[in-house]
């Protein structure tokens, strides 16, 4: 506004703190991609051109000019005070809160503000009338409390915010306590001045507030590097994370999460309110520390229901100060649900094709077994009838006598054959159980001894269905070899795990065979191409070992996972 203005000496601290203001206005500015940096360069702005008014109004000679750069502090006292405040969300990690329809209704009240200082001389709202001697003297109307228990109102919830983050971030508690007293120290400022007191030496208790805000600020901004881009690298990061992130306090108690893990409580129905992890998710969060500390620190949970249902490993990391104190935990969420999907559908479809692959050895063994055997039976017993009509009954009786040997050794193929088919996987299928039930069915049906030897840890120890079934049929065929072939008595078996290997031996007292008389092609002889078969499906190995009169020992190496 154009009029005359004075000099005067008190001038230049108030000069000193805008140029100061507006400096940190700057460097905050050209950080505005940081969270937080907008909001807080705008407030730097509103506090740049609040003093302006202050000093024009001290300089200003005219009581209309003085009235008009006091009017104009006015407008920018409640933009200042909700700049700091979004200021503060945001620092906090909750600017997901700031929606565009919250953003709005914080930002409606200082244009009303606004209008109301624009039109004050029409209603007296604002200020009921103005008295001028070296300064502006204003009654206040209702307008201006309301404006100020607004700005007030802002204040104390952003202390509360500033206040959850000191106790729940250890690495912000330095930059927060300074901001706290910045804040407070501030409010007891702008009250100063409503009432009109000084501090000592005259000095407005504006001037002292942006100068200390200044100092506060520059502090956390360069001692604390409270816009590092740093973290907002990490905080882009984090946001772009398939995983969903939550970070926990020592009580258990949800502080932070990521895009991801928002997305994910949202897309499950999930409350956040109570915050406790355990409640949240559903989860033992104490359970996940111990198995933490046994180094196995994944898990596996399932949120949702119906079409929504979704699987996620778990992954609890401790997080830890410098001193190694421990300051809360993090629980990452990887979703997992396409991988159990695609792990489900090739089961289905290994079974399926196990399924034919025993349909056609099942064919195999009728047609080269039992069917010939059936024909060899219906011929000798042809000609065991002509015989006797011939009166050749010696002889008849010879045929009659391999008969009987051939129809016991018809039904011995069949019981195995039952037996085997008997040991079809299902949804339980375990092969250590499975394998212990069928030697001792194997024992109780052919008289021949068994004996399985593994330790308590093989024991326990858990091979794949599609490993284990195929390992299964190869120790089948293998015993059956020693039974049909070898005239075993006693048959013993050992197993071992090893990284990730397994190791079985079959070792049987039996009249064991020549291995130099084997035909070149493996399998040839004794079955060897079936088991060889079965273990190129599941990249294993096979030796074996055997004397005329000693016996045969097979050894079987192969992947105790798929």
């Amino acid at each position: 506004m154009i009029g005359s203005y004075s000099y005067s000496p008190g001038f230049w601290p108030t000069a000193i703190a805008a140029g100061l203001l507006a400096l940190l206005g700057l460097y905050i500015w050209s950080r505005r991609d940081i969270t937080g940096a907008r909001p807080l360069a705008f407030a730097a702005l509103f506090g740049v051109l609040w003093i302006t008014g202050l000093i024009l109004e001290g300089a200003a000679e005219e009581t209309s000019t003085k009235i008009f750069w006091f009017e104009f502090q006015g407008l920018w006292q409640l933009p200042l005070g909700t700049a700091i405040f979004l200021f503060v969300v945001q620092y906090s990690g909750l600017g997901y809160w700031l929606t565009k329809s919250r953003m709005t209704w914080l930002i409606i009240p200082s244009f009303l503000v606004a209008a109301i200082i624009l039109t004050n001389n029409l209603h007296h709202l604002m200020w009921q009338s103005f008295q001028v001697n070296e300064t502006v003297i204003a009654p206040r109307g209702p307008a201006y409390w309301l404006a100020l228990a607004f700005a007030l109102i802002l204040a104390v919830i952003g202390l509360v915010i500033l206040g959850r983050l000191f106790i729940r971030s250890p690495r912000h508690r330095w930059p927060v306590a300074l901001m706290v007293v910045g804040q407070v120290a501030n409010r007891i400022f702008v009250v100063m001045d409503s009432q009109k007191l000084n501090l000592p030496g005259s000095i407005d208790p504006i001037v002292f507030m942006f100068g200390f805000a200044f100092v506060m600020y520059t502090i956390a901004l360069f001692r604390f590097h409270i816009l590092d881009p740093v973290p907002l690298a990490r905080a882009t990061v984090l946001d772009q994370m398939h995983e969903g992130m939550l970070v926990i306090d020592p009580s258990g108690h949800l502080v932070d999460m990521n895009r991801s893990a928002r997305a994910i409580l949202g897309q499950m129905g999930i409350k956040q309110n109570p915050r406790h992890v355990d409640k949240i998710l559903g989860i033992n969060l104490d359970l996940l520390k111990q198995r933490n500390k046994n180094g196995n620190p994944r898990s596996e949970i399932i949120l949702g229901e119906g079409p929504n249902k979704r699987h996620y490993n778990l992954s609890l990391a401790l997080l830890s100060d410098r001193g190694g104190e421990a300051v809360g935990q993090l629980l990452l969420l990887h979703d997992v649900t396409e991988e159990k999907k695609s792990q489900i559908q090739l089961i289905e479809q290994q079974k399926a094709v196990t399924m034919l692959e025993e349909r056609d050895r099942l064919a195999r063994e009728l047609h080269d077994g039992i069917a010939q055997v059936l024909g060899y039976i219906s011929l000798q017993a042809q000609t065991a009838s002509k015989l006797l009509n011939e009166g050749k009954g010696e002889k008849a009786d010879s045929i009659l006598g391999r008969l009987v040997e051939v129809a016991k050794d018809a039904h011995a193929d069949i019981r195995e054959s039952i037996l085997n088919l008997r040991s079809n996987p299902h949804e339980e299928w375990s092969f250590i159980p499975e394998l212990r039930r069928y030697l001792r069915n194997f024992e109780a049906n052919y008289g021949i001894h068994t004996d399985l030897n593994l330790t308590e840890t093989d024991e326990n120890r858990s091979i794949e269905p599609v490993i284990g079934l195929q390992l299964f049929r190869i120790i089948q065929e293998a015993l059956t070899n020693s039974r049909k072939h070898g005239n075993a008595q006693n048959i013993k078996l050992s197993l071992e795990t090893n990284d990730g290997r397994i190791f079985i031996e079959v070792g049987d007292d039996g009249c064991g065979f020549d291995l130099n008389k084997l035909e070149p092609e493996p399998g040839s002889h004794l079955g060897l191409a079936f088991m060889h078969e079965r273990l190129d499906a599941i990249n294993g190995s096979m030796v074996i070992e055997s004397t005329p009169g000693g016996g045969t020992v097979i050894r079987l190496e192969a992947p105790s996972n798929a």
